[in-house]
């Protein structure tokens, strides 16, 4: 594997080390970019820039390797993605009132893993679906609805024509990547006239993440750069987004999802009743998201 360096988005040099590496390479595989495994603490060098805020990881593998990694990955969350998916969709609708009312809403979610949150947004007044998911095993657990419009690559520029969507999502993507600036500049480029892009990822200085210190879930291999509200507008903002709405998002799932993220008690989460594990429990993890329009 190979690791190149990874400067700021804004081009500073100034920067603190947040935590030094931890990571065991004879261990790394695609089992550990999978999401919702079982994590350990693993992280690259984390620093935060003087200048901006922005917090990221640094020196970072490759990006041959990262989607050789994420092509093998594991598809590990068959009863978390219903949930995420109404969660995100509502988000998402709520935006849908910004797009021009003549027409049939385009729309396409990059990383879009078993295609749960597409297949959610058939019934909202969604006409035409995309996906591009890099995961063999997430799109092979795709309903027949769905994987036919799941790309099953890595997203990169020149994937889509210009102006092929009216709505571009993703999902806890923005983190993995080691171009975000580059990611957001082709999202306004597929998108339509007064298109929107809504974007969900990690809040770095949330109060759980500022608690748990290098023990938070957002310190993590697969991580290369971790924003706030201020760092995530601004990445939209400099790629000539006009920002529309900006938020915490209150997620929810079963509460044995919760108790498996909760050190003390994790260990006894299998062990309660199932009826009681399968309580849907809603709450803010610490998660922010972005919506942006293209004028």
């Amino acid at each position: 594997m190979e690791l190149i360096d990874n400067r700021c988005l804004c081009g500073a040099e100034d920067s603190r080390v947040l935590f030094p590496e931890r990571i065991d390479w004879s261990q790394v595989s695609a089992y550990e970019f999978s999401a919702r495994r079982r994590r350990r603490v693993q992280h690259y060098r984390l620093l935060r820039c003087n200048a901006c805020g922005l917090v990221r990881s640094d020196p970072v593998l490759s990006d041959a390797d990262l989607a050789a990694l994420y092509r093998g990955s594991q598809f590990l969350y068959q009863q978390e993605s219903g949930f995420a998916a109404r969660t995100y969709a509502a988000l998402v609708t709520r935006y849908l009132a910004l797009l021009p009312a003549a027409g049939q809403v385009r729309l396409v979610e990059i990383g879009c893993g078993n295609g749960a949150f597409l297949e959610e947004m058939l019934g909202r007044g969604v006409h035409t679906l995309g996906g591009v998911e890099p995961s063999v095993q997430a799109v092979a657990h795709a309903s027949e609805r769905v994987r036919s419009a799941i790309v099953n690559r890595c997203f990169c520029p020149g994937l889509f024509s210009p102006e092929t969507f009216d709505v571009v999502c993703a999902f806890h993507v923005l983190d993995h990547l080691r171009a975000p600036g580059e990611f957001v500049r082709e999202c306004f480029r597929i998108l339509r006239k007064r298109g929107i892009m809504v974007l969900i990822c990690h809040d770095v200085d949330a109060l759980v993440n500022r608690v748990s210190g290098e023990y938070s879930p957002v310190f993590d291999v697969e991580h290369i750069f971790l924003f706030n509200s201020a760092t995530l507008r601004s990445v939209a903002e400099s790629c000539g987004f006009i920002l529309r709405g900006e938020g915490r998002v209150r997620n929810t799932y079963p509460l044995s999802y919760w108790l498996r993220y909760a050190p003390i008690v994790q260990g006894f989460a299998g062990r309660l009743p199932l009826p009681i594990q399968r309580i849907p429990v809603t709450m803010y993890a610490g998660n922010i998201y972005l919506c942006a329009q293209k004028e």
